[in-house]
């Protein structure tokens, strides 16, 4: 369509897209309609009309655009060519799809079959595949720059989208990401930001990442574009550089700030505070305060709940953005926070939110004076009212005390009970009892009777057991003897049982040797790998098969082996010496184990134990450079946490030279677990020829491009 136009309008397309993309749309669409006004021919005013509509659809104005295209677009489409008239419905059923209305999208193909229109050049796409396939990289970008050129001059935006994601793929892999994060952002394609976004982190140096920030800065002012580029955001936010870093959250804080009733228009809004909520941890004083603000008086965050059934869904993403950032706000600010916070846990509480209110309490409890925190108390805990479980568990945070210990006792054998029902047999005919915070149930059939299955939440009884200490032993050992029964339950969900065991990884303190012993004669099998899956559930194994169109994912034996391992080693650390030797064994075959989830839990686990075995400490040590970032991560941490910890020097020479070798390593987490070891463990370094090594390795991490790296290092001296 394009193509056939004037030379006046070829040259005035590209300079108003390139206007809005820039962060002009009313300017881009004042230039169009002022060319339009002057334009004669039909199919002239058919192209510059698309084009606006493109500008509004670009930037979530679904509905004018459509309004645009039935008024204006759609009376002139009978005076122009097939292909282009074809070209202009396929536009218009973007619109129709994006605002969930209805439209003719199939007849609309079968018009392009019978008229033998091709808007997808199928030819050109195997031609890119088969050069990149082949590395012929002189081959393949030739031809996708073609076929990117013909579906700009075609007019239609989905093939345009298609050739613009190839592109995309095409700069990355050519090592040109700043042309790359153009393309993604054009090609609306979530997959390809995010895929962009964790390469930059990966592979990006400094000056790459921030040419490609600032080409972020450029092309993300609308807001579908805006979306896109926040998928790419999530991605490398640690990685922005610090110059760079305060127009990038201006950017997120103008777009959050927005407020509109439009369905399309609040995914940006609540795409921009689950951006925010990502990064809200690398602001400064003055940026955290704007982000209070910009919160506490949006009119989410001040709109009434009316009826249990309403969600407010940003306001949780509103939440965590501010949980990260209240310690580093004035006493004016930190007052603001409060008054408005409160009544989201009181008065305007919803359910989907109501976690996230409480999680921003504690943070402001633990930022603030004893006297907030006896206002927060007073208002969260006034005397008489009963205990929801997340106000039972954070009670202690706040200073406030539990009032009746005899109802917790009797809380805790209603729990018991709600337990056993994770796994019941009944006849046909019987209603199955749903467990309170159950997120399922699976039920099969057998014989005359029906097994019930469910999936189940640990909430409560979390909440129960944080406040173990004040339970009758009866209540208890009530509670305990459900747990080890439904761990030991066969026909129970491997995600049930991990949720179980690591529910009692705390109760080394209050329980007695017998009961202690209880459990470890239940996880000890499991610790060492005897993991049986249930019978009437289907096996991790299918689950994890991708030629299975039925996935359900009921949990990973290796993860039910790993949180025993830590389980146990948390009740030997509080009951020392309870297990006598047999754990070491446990721990050592798990720092051995060839799944690296159970390497990583029982390195955990290691780091728990009050003493550890000359084979533990050295396969600790080993683990530095596990090649799973996860697991090094997991043996930096268990070697920073643990308490009077005294290096050789072999010892001290392996772990910096680990240390050194993770500072390279592309794995954020690894590089920023290196920095909090070395950091934490420099001042018992007593080898002044070592110092130096150590030293260089902390210099370059200090150095590192990562935020979260550098923060490790903040207030070690390196002079």
């Amino acid at each position: 369509m394009i193509d056939l136009t004037s030379p006046i309008v070829r040259a005035e397309l590209p300079l108003a897209k390139s206007l809005a993309i820039h962060g002009k749309p009313g300017e881009a669409i004042s230039m169009l309609e002022t060319t339009l006004s002057e334009r004669e021919s039909t199919l002239d005013r058919v192209a510059l009309l698309v084009a606006i509509a493109g500008i509004l659809h670009w930037d979530y104005r679904d509905s004018e655009a459509i309004s645009l295209f039935d008024e204006r677009i759609m009376p002139l489409t009978n005076k122009i060519p097939e292909k282009s008239r074809i070209a202009v419905e396929y536009n218009r059923s973007d619109i129709s799809h994006s605002l969930l209305q209805a439209d003719d999208f199939y007849g609309m193909f079968d018009r392009a079959l019978i008229a033998d229109v091709n808007l997808w050049d199928y030819q050109s796409y195997f031609e890119v595949f088969a050069a990149r396939e082949k590395g012929k990289r002189y081959e393949s970008l030739p031809s996708i720059w073609r076929e990117l050129l013909r579906c700009y001059h075609q007019g239609c935006w989905r093939p345009h989208r298609l050739a613009s994601a190839i592109m995309s793929r095409e700069c990355m892999d050519l090592g040109w990401p700043h042309e790359s994060v153009f393309h993604a952002v054009i090609a609306d394609d979530k997959q390809i930001a995010t895929q962009l976004g964790d390469t930059l982190l990966v592979q990006g140096t400094p000056e790459v990442i921030e040419n490609c920030t600032k080409k972020w800065m450029e092309c993300t002012n609308l807001r579908r574009h805006f979306i896109i580029g926040c998928e790419m955001l999530d991605q490398f936010y640690d990685a922005i550089p610090d110059t760079w870093f305060g127009s990038v959250f201006d950017r997120l804080c103008s777009k959050a700030c927005e407020s509109s009733d439009d369905r399309l228009k609040q995914i940006a809004i609540s795409r921009a505070w689950d951006t925010l909520a990502k990064l809200s941890w690398r602001l400064d004083s003055s940026q955290a305060e704007k982000l209070v603000r910009s919160a506490i008086q949006h009119p989410i965050w001040l709109a009434p709940v009316e009826g249990r059934n309403q969600v407010l869904t940003v306001r949780d993403k509103m939440m965590q953005s501010l949980t990260h950032c209240s310690d580093k706000i004035s006493p004016a600010c930190y007052t603001e926070l409060i008054d408005a916070s409160l009544p989201l846990a009181l008065d305007r509480k919803q359910h989907t939110d109501y976690p996230d209110a409480i999680n921003l309490l504690c943070s402001l409890a633990d930022a603030g004076d004893e006297e907030a925190k006896q206002r927060l108390r007073a208002s969260l805990f006034p005397s008489g009212q009963p205990l929801d479980e997340y106000r039972l568990q954070v009670i202690g945070k706040f200073g406030a005390e539990i009032s009746n210990p005899e109802a917790l006792s009797a809380d805790a054998r209603n729990v018991a009970n709600r337990v056993r029902q994770q796994v019941q047999t009944c006849p046909l005919g019987q209603e199955v009892k749903t467990e309170a915070g159950s997120f399922g149930v699976f039920t099969i059939q057998k014989g005359d009777r029906k097994l019930a299955v469910q999936m189940a939440g640990t909430v409560y009884l979390n909440a129960i057991l944080r406040h173990r200490k004040h339970l009758a032993k009866d209540s208890l050992e009530a509670l305990l003897s459900a747990i080890v029964d439904m761990i030991r339950e066969p026909e129970n969900l491997i995600s049930n049982k991990v949720q179980l065991v690591q529910a009692i990884k705390s109760i080394g303190d209050t329980c007695s040797d017998e009961q202690a012993k209880c459990i470890f004669e239940v996880l000890a099998p499991i610790s060492s790998g005897e993991v049986t899956e249930p019978p009437s559930s289907m096996s991790s194994a299918e689950a994890e098969n991708p030629l299975n169109p039925f996935r359900v994912a009921t949990g990973n034996p290796s993860d039910l082996q790993g949180v025993s391992i830590y389980t146990l080693a948390c009740i030997d650390r509080d009951k020392p010496g309870v297990f006598g030797g047999a754990l070491d064994g446990i721990i050592e075959k798990g720092l051995t184990s060839h799944q690296a989830q159970v390497r990583a839990l029982a390195l955990a686990a290691a780091r728990e134990k009050p003493t550890l075995s000359e084979a533990e400490f050295t396969a600790i040590i080993m683990s530095t450079r596990d090649h799973d970032p996860t697991v090094a991560n997991a043996a930096f941490c268990a070697l920073a946490n643990k308490k009077s910890l005294k290096l050789n020097r072999p010892q001290w020479r392996l772990l910096i030279h680990s240390s050194g070798l993770a500072s390279r390593s592309d794995a954020v987490v690894l590089r920023r677990a290196a920095a909090y070891c070395c950091a934490k463990l420099r001042g018992y370094l007593s080898i002044k020829s070592l110092h130096r090594d150590l030293d260089a390795v902390l210099i370059a991490l200090s150095n590192d491009k990562c935020a979260s790296v550098r923060r490790q290092l903040l207030g070690c001296d390196l002079s």
